[in-house]
């Protein structure tokens, strides 16, 4: 068999520990490190599409507190969750706990302006029997 052939039916994953993202030998990259770091880091600053997921997915890399990351794990080894899908799943619920405040704030606004008019037309009809009984 061929090598490019051979190439060809390796996994994506594979093919690209072999052969880096150009499709050159790793072996080649390594004998100019300081052209390979600046590439790395040029690529580090572009958003990063993450490889088997929905096209709309995008990579992030995250700077977490010490002893964060630890307590994300055990919360989702004990939720049946990787980590990344327990942090989309928190994020998710705070996101969604922010809309539900919003939405609640909303109806609390339109609930007390509807108090205050009844309370002027209380005041109003408290007024008109005051000057009645006069």
């Amino acid at each position: 068999m061929n090598r490019p052939l051979l190439v060809a039916l390796l996994s994506p994953r594979l093919r690209f520990k072999l052969l880096g993202r150009g499709g050159t030998n790793v072996a080649k990259k390594k004998a100019n490190p300081a052209k390979s770091v600046r590439r790395v880091t040029a690529r580090r600053l572009e958003p990063k599409m993450a490889a088997g997921t929905s096209s709309t997915s995008d990579r992030f890399q995250l700077r977490l507190p010490d002893g964060m990351r630890d307590q994300l794990a055990e919360a989702a080894t004990a939720n049946g969750r990787s980590l990344n899908a327990e942090i989309i799943h928190r994020l998710t619920q705070s996101l969604e706990r922010d809309g539900r405040q919003e939405k609640l704030s909303q109806h609390l606004k339109i609930r007390g302006n509807r108090l205050a008019k009844v309370e002027d037309e209380i005041a109003a009809l408290v007024q008109q029997l005051r000057l009645s009984d006069d």
